[in-house]
């Protein structure tokens, strides 16, 4: 979860990735060596427009 949830999707994107960098860097490694990855995310409402 981002810290500050009242950025944009950017912002809060920005923020948990730079989570995932501080944790991978606390374990020895990087981005770089990540195989898979999953993103869950909430429903979105859609347009009615």
């Amino acid at each position: 979860m981002p810290d500050d949830a009242t950025q944009d999707i950017r912002g809060q994107t920005a923020q948990v990735l730079a989570m995932v960098d501080k944790l991978l860097a606390e374990a020895g490694t990087d981005r770089a060596r990540i195989l898979m990855t999953q993103v869950y995310r909430p429903t979105w409402p859609t347009s009615t427009a």
